[in-house]
């Protein structure tokens, strides 16, 4: 059965690499986004997005993991991890001083980084008067929703602040913000809300972008 799974599974996206998008979607009759270009010149060009394309993408994103979970690649990980964690000499648990002090350091040069490639930018958008619009459309985009969420959380539902401020993190996607609440709170119990509003957020941000590519 393993067998006949594994075999479905590499086959699978072969399949649909060899059938033709345009006569699998007349066939079938699965929607396309269609969009199309016209040039200063005159004309114009068509490109189409069925949803085989889609698929084929969300199938060969998933097959890795999914053969790796089929084969006993998995558990020789956990097993070494057990044995990593429980015999200092194999080099024992991430110091946890040095894990915050690689997490720091790294949120330090992404922020850095940015602020080398975004300088321009503000400096063009500063001389040129529309740093009002900018200032305030971040707020609005930024911290408004969080506000929102955290009144919601804290007098409507009466959350736990500490797994409150985690799901705040996670519907923005923040773990910079995630590490601040557990900081804040002294404890990891942030950690355990923040994936899952993650999850959710990933998914409808993925479904209204395709939503808004139909409509548009």
């Amino acid at each position: 059965m393993k067998r006949l799974i594994r075999l479905a599974a590499t086959l699978l996206p072969v399949a649909l690499l060899l059938t033709p998008a345009s006569s699998m979607a007349a066939d079938i009759g699965l929607p396309a986004v269609s969009v199309q270009t016209t040039p200063g010149g005159g004309g114009g060009q068509t490109y189409t997005l069925t949803l085989q394309v889609l698929a084929l993408m969300t199938a060969l994103t998933l097959l890795p993991a999914i053969l790796l979970m089929m084969t006993a690649f998995t558990r020789v990980i956990i097993v070494l991890s057990i044995l990593r964690t429980r015999q200092p000499g194999l080099g024992g648990p991430f110091p946890e001083p040095a894990r915050q002090l690689l997490e720091d350091l790294g949120l330090t040069v992404f922020i850095v980084v940015l602020g080398l490639n975004a300088g321009a930018g503000v400096a063009k958008a500063m001389s040129g008067g529309t740093l009002a619009p900018i200032v305030i459309g971040s707020f609005v985009v930024g911290l408004l929703p969080a506000i929102v969420a955290w009144v919601i959380g804290f007098r409507l539902f009466k959350m736990n602040t500490a797994l409150l401020l985690g799901a705040i993190a996670g519907g923005r996607c923040n773990s910079a913000g995630m590490r601040a609440a557990q900081e804040v709170s002294r404890s990891t119990v942030p950690a355990m809300s923040y994936p899952v509003t993650f999850a959710i957020s990933n998914i409808v941000l993925t479904v209204m972008s395709y939503a808004f590519a139909l409509v548009g």
